[in-house]
């Protein structure tokens, strides 16, 4: 029997940040709240100033919230396509996207 959705799930929260649990129903960030922690993490081990251990539980944290990002921009990725199916092409092609120069 699967478990249940908490009644609030997918609800905004404070901070701005949507609630989603992963398997361990533990509450998952944001895009943008996972990239801040990511984007943290990098500057924080470039100083090399953490002892090994502690490097190493913030390299595990890091790969963790790169490993949200991906799995949020996937998402993000694949409710697009529906959209582009969606709007009546027969023809819906996969288009990569193209970042401008300077965005």
């Amino acid at each position: 029997m699967p478990d249940e959705a908490p009644a609030n799930r997918g609800q905004e929260v404070d901070g701005g940040q949507t609630l989603v649990e992963n398997a361990e129903n533990q509450p998952v960030p944001d895009f943008e709240t996972a990239l801040a922690e990511l984007e943290e993490v990098v500057r924080t081990l470039e100083k090399g100033e953490l002892t090994l251990e502690e490097s190493l539980r913030l390299f595990e944290r890091g790969v963790k919230m790169s490993r949200i990002c991906t799995r949020l921009l996937n998402d993000a990725e694949g409710r697009i396509e529906k959209l582009i199916e969606i709007k009546g092409s027969e023809e819906a092609k996969r288009v990569p996207f193209e970042v401008e120069e300077g965005a």
